[in-house]
Parts: C-alpha cells; sequence; structure tokens
C-alpha cells in the first residue's frame, strides 16, 4: 500500500482538493486491504504509529490529506 496504492491518491489529493467522505472511504479500503476484509486485531493508531513504538509506520490517508491542505496555505 505504501508502495504503489497510496502515492497516487497523495499525488491527486496535492493538486486536487478531494471531498471528506472520499478521503475517509480510501482510509477504509486501505485498513480493510490489510486485514482482508476482516476485523481489525489492533487498532489504527498502533499501526500509524512509528515502528520505535511498536507500530508498522503506516500512512494514514486523513493526516497526510490535512497536511496538505496546511501546505498549501
Amino acid at each position: 500500500m505504501k508502495t504503489l496504492g497510496l502515492p497516487n491518491a497523495i499525488y491527486n489529493t496535492s493538486v486536487l482538493e478531494i471531498p471528506d467522505s472520499y478521503v475517509k472511504e480510501i482510509n477504509k479500503l486501505t485498513f480493510n486491504f490489510i486485514w482482508e476484509g476482516k476485523p481489525a486485531k489492533i487498532k489504527r493508531k498502533t499501526k500509524i504509529s512509528d515502528v520505535n513504538q511498536g507500530g508498522f509506520k503506516l500512512m494514514d490517508f486523513e493526516i497526510i490529506n490535512k497536511a496538505l491542505k496546511i501546505a498549501r496555505i
């Protein structure tokens, strides 16, 4: 997901304004892909945490989208 899936969406977000409903859907699809549609066994906050903190350093698209909006300003 970090290599093939999210960079395309991140690029589109940096160029275009994407509705919040799409951002939430992209996040949902990302985490469903990781767990293969099964219920998550690890909290989302843990998955996006740094490796030093026991996380997977997974990208949270909602946070990335907010950061890109701030960068535009």
